[in-house]
């Protein structure tokens, strides 16, 4: 059974933000089922690679969405996406250099963060940018 299930309380109503969020649950399961199956560290390496640049590849498309349709909260949204990714880079050079392992515990941030995200902040501008024509 995958880590993430999306189900419809994830949907924010817009098409490529939910593509999005769907294919970085298909990446974190993947990336879970290779740490479950203890898969060499390159391996892990290479998926939480392609797990934070389709992170930022989505944090563009929202910020860009943000700024198209004037959302007064894009600034600290944005700000939001910065602190994540320096979390996540910090984490990938520590485990690069085996200062860290691949754990249950990093595991249960990545999931817990994703789906923090999405029903929290992202919810903070489905409404909004929906009202105003993002499909």
């Amino acid at each position: 059974m995958p880590l993430l299930q999306w189900k419809d309380k994830h949907s924010v109503g817009i098409a490529e933000i939910d593509a999005q969020h769907q294919r970085m649950f298909a990446i974190m399961n993947e990336l879970n089922d290779a740490m479950s199956t203890e898969k060499a560290k390159s391996v892990l390496e290479g998926i939480l690679e392609r797990l934070i640049q389709y992170t930022a590849t989505h944090f563009v498309t929202e910020e860009r969405l943000m700024n198209e349709f004037g959302f007064s909260g894009h600034d600290s949204h944005r700000r939001v996406h910065e602190q994540l990714a320096a979390k996540v880079r910090a984490f990938q050079a520590d485990f690069h250099q085996g200062r860290v392992a691949m754990s249950i515990d990093v595991m249960h941030f990545l999931m817990e963060w994703l789906e923090q995200h999405i029903l929290g902040t992202d919810m903070e501008y489905r409404t909004y940018l929906t009202s105003r024509g993002a499909k």
